[in-house]
């Protein structure tokens, strides 16, 4: 097995555009970010879209590197730091960062519209450091 360079280069470009457009939405205030339905709506559907295409990315780095297959999302970024592709303290992190993924796509519960904003800066800055 080996690994598909172009897949990687890919998925990567793809996060890093829409880390761009992420980054975009920390010129506004919360307030306005919450007052406007289609700005709070980019900021959670951004959010879900880097998480999962960073997932998608590290699967397919650890299928294909190590031979690896994550139990869970959370898992994907804890076998990352196992091989010493991130760290461990980047790995904890994210795997919150993949378990609050699972409640924005799966809306497993009520999202707190405020956490979604306050998480904007906090995911540009975390998956800016996993690319």
């Amino acid at each position: 097995m080996t690994v598909d360079i172009d897949r990687s280069k890919q998925r990567a470009k793809i996060i890093t555009e829409y880390l761009h457009e992420l980054d975009q939405l920390n010129r506004y205030s919360s307030e306005e970010i919450l007052e406007y339905l289609f700005k709070y709506r980019a900021a959670e559907r951004l959010q879900e879209l880097i998480i999962h295409a960073s997932l998608d990315l590290g699967r397919h780095l650890l299928k294909e590197a190590c031979q690896l297959s994550p139990k869970d999302n959370a898992d994907v970024f804890g076998q990352m730091s196992r091989v010493r592709f991130i760290s461990v303290k980047l790995s904890i992190r994210l795997k919150e960062s993949a378990k609050f993924r699972n409640v924005l796509a799966h809306f497993y519960g009520k999202v707190e519209p405020i956490r979604v904003v306050a998480y904007i800066s906090v995911y540009f800055k975390r998956f800016t450091h996993f690319m």
